[in-house]
């Protein structure tokens, strides 16, 4: 039985959070992409975490110039810039896992780095 529903271990409040906000993400991003298309949607994703975040989405040079000539004139596929994540921060046990499963040692620090306190 999954612990998600009840097994042996039940989830821990982290993970149960994790949970829900993986269940809230995928829903608004199935909504973003029956509204508005899957390019769209993706570009919405990227402004609405670096309106969140300030400076996590870095536009490209070309995508910067397209804006800058006429912002009126931005099509879904001219999102060509990168997301930059500290992939060192670790909120529960369930990313722990995760990254500590992954063979690539630039997940090292979140397998064993200090667990970040939530915001």
């Amino acid at each position: 039985m999954l612990n998600e529903f009840g097994g042996d271990p039940p989830m821990t409040p982290d993970e149960m959070e994790e949970h829900e906000i993986s269940h809230v993400a995928e829903k608004l991003a199935r909504q973003l992409e029956r509204e508005h298309g899957a390019q769209a949607a993706v570009k919405l994703l990227a402004y609405a975490m670096d309106t969140i975040q300030p400076g996590l989405y870095q536009p490209s040079d070309a995508e910067r110039e397209r804006f800058m000539q006429d912002p009126k004139v931005q099509r879904p596929e001219d999102l060509s810039g990168k997301i930059d994540f500290d992939l060192s921060e670790v909120y529960s046990e369930k990313q722990r896992k995760w990254a500590c499963a992954q063979d690539d040692p630039k997940f090292d620090e979140m397998c064993s780095g200090p667990m970040k306190k939530t915001k």
